[in-house]
């Protein structure tokens, strides 16, 4: 197996840094890339998102609005045959 030589000069300790350091650097420049990228999306997203929802609103009410119509009309002929069926005992 082979094994690399300990770093004994100045030279090779200034390189061993700048190495890690290049890392540390990628590392972050990496994360904001990232981060960039995921505000993007999340932007874009939002684009896509609330024409979505204020369409599901006004559908959500439209259709609140229809059931609340039918809801008085079944009232409305529920009394009526309610009357119908009082009158008709009534009568016998």
């Amino acid at each position: 197996m082979v094994q690399t030589p300990p770093v004994t000069t100045k030279q090779d300790v200034d390189a061993a840094d700048n190495m890690s350091g290049s890392h540390e650097g990628g590392a972050a420049n990496l994360a904001e890339r990232g981060a960039a990228l995921a505000n993007a999306a999340l932007e874009v997203s939002h684009e896509y998102i609330t024409p979505l929802r204020e369409a599901g609103q006004g559908y959500a009410e439209r259709l609140y609005k229809a059931g609340e119509q039918r809801a008085q009309e079944a009232a409305f002929y529920a009394e009526l045959g309610y009357e119908e069926t009082r009158v008709r005992i009534h009568n016998q």
